[in-house]
């Protein structure tokens, strides 16, 4: 689990929640206006597991992300991806949740 909340700390930049150091307990990361909150368990891979991801982050630059990702050896899966209205990218965390990283047009 160490492994797991120092990727969302360090590697995606996310912030810890001020929370976590009153009474919050499991680790609470900020994104946006919403918590992505980290809980121990056995991860359950349902249909479309590999290729539908638990975990969607939006970015601010993409091609900085992807680079930055390269950069700390995190496998880019399936590369840059886009459509009409965002551009896309996936990686897997240390736990094995499929994580979608975004950014809007």
């Amino acid at each position: 689990m160490l492994e797991t909340i120092e990727f969302y700390k360090t590697t995606l930049k996310l912030q810890v929640c001020d929370c976590n150091s009153y009474h919050m307990k499991p680790i609470h990361f900020i994104v946006g206006n919403s918590f992505l909150v980290l809980l121990n368990g056995k991860m359950e891979v349902k249909e479309r597991g590999d290729t539908f991801p638990l975990i969607a982050i939006d970015v601010n630059d993409i091609d900085e992300t992807c680079n930055y990702l390269e950069r700390n050896n995190i496998e880019i899966l399936q590369g840059l991806q886009e459509d009409n209205s965002s551009r896309w990218t996936f990686c897997k965390d240390p736990g094995g949740n499929l994580v979608e990283l975004v950014v809007w047009k």
